[in-house]
């Protein structure tokens, strides 16, 4: 993060609301599926709102993210990072739960859950990850949420999560990726990469 010519100044109070980001991600949810119904997929999604206080010479970051896609900042030291961003998995516990609940609360009228938590399993009989499943159409996710999935289970949804990180300073380093990146380097990979490059 450096500034240029004349930031927008206020800290994080500029930010948006994180209901605002929610808000969003539920609209953009809502046209794709109407839009691109056919489509047999979604999509996950990281924003970023960045915002400069001059008085302080700091910045603010406020991280919104939906499924596994991920956000990091490296600190302006490059010798630190921390996430912006927590994956959507069936391996986070709150997701889990929350996903296990539905389960027995969501039904079809045939009495079996409209989503559920299995293993994927191959046409050879080997045996996967755990994901979660339609009941009506039998698409699976490794992810628990997503943007714009009109098959994917009811348990999928496109709520977003928001962070925020305060106090940065000058020279601190942010990264977006999609789990293309993520399920190849962990966070401390991509510290060291981005050191790298501007070394």
């Amino acid at each position: 993060l450096t500034p240029v010519s004349e930031p927008v100044s206020g800290g994080s109070d500029m930010l948006p609301k994180d209901a605002a980001i929610v808000d969003a991600f539920r609209s953009v949810d809502a046209q794709l599926k109407v839009e691109h119904h056919k489509v047999r997929c979604g999509t996950t999604a990281t924003s970023l709102y960045v915002s400069y206080d001059r008085a302080k010479d700091r910045w603010s970051v406020k991280c919104g993210w939906c499924g596994d896609s991920r956000a990091m900042m490296i600190d302006a030291d490059g010798k630190t990072n921390a996430p912006l961003s927590i994956d959507h998995r069936i391996e986070r516990a709150d997701e889990l739960e929350r996903i296990e609940k539905l389960t027995k609360s969501d039904l079809l009228p045939n009495g079996t859950p409209a989503s559920y938590i299995t293993r994927r399993q191959n046409s050879r009989g080997e045996y996967g990850p755990k994901a979660v499943f339609s009941g009506v159409t039998g698409i699976s996710h490794l992810m628990t949420r997503s943007i714009g999935d009109p098959h994917g289970a009811p348990a999928l949804i496109p709520d977003a999560e928001v962070m925020l990180k305060e106090d940065l300073a000058n020279g601190t380093r942010l990264v977006l990726a999609s789990d293309g990146l993520w399920d190849v380097y962990d966070e401390a990979g991509v510290a060291r990469a981005v050191r790298n490059i501007s070394e």
